[in-house]
């Protein structure tokens, strides 16, 4: 059993050398032909995958700003949509604070993984 991102499964949804036997989204995606979510047989079990730039805390907003500010347009760019969604990907393109503010609303369930599984950060 293996957890994936779909852009790394996608181009064995008609093979048989994978069964996928569910998506962790919210909703079925129509990349996936018919295959259920995680969620039809195990309720609130959702886990939305994201990509995303980080950079150092103490980073002016200015550069933050810059860097956003070409991320978005990237992600918003026809071409480049066309070949995300293929990937499974659905681009967002938010601004920093939204994409700070998802970060925020989904450590929570990382937070009760972590618990779950007993796992301690280790000390530099």
């Amino acid at each position: 059993m293996y957890f994936s991102p779909i852009g790394n499964v996608i181009q064995y949804v008609d093979s048989p050398q994978l069964t996928i036997l569910g998506a962790a989204s919210e909703h079925r995606m129509k990349q996936l032909h018919g295959v259920p979510t995680i969620g039809e047989f195990y309720p609130n079990t959702v886990f939305s995958g994201w990509n995303g730039f980080l950079v150092p805390a103490k980073t002016p907003r200015t550069i933050v700003e810059k860097i956003a500010k070409h991320v978005i347009l990237a992600a918003r760019d026809p071409d480049n949509v066309v070949q995300l969604k293929k990937l499974g990907m659905e681009p967002g393109g938010e601004t920093p604070d939204e994409f700070a503010a998802q970060i925020t609303r989904e450590q929570p369930q990382f937070d009760e993984a972590i618990h779950a599984a007993k796992l301690k950060r280790e000390s530099p």
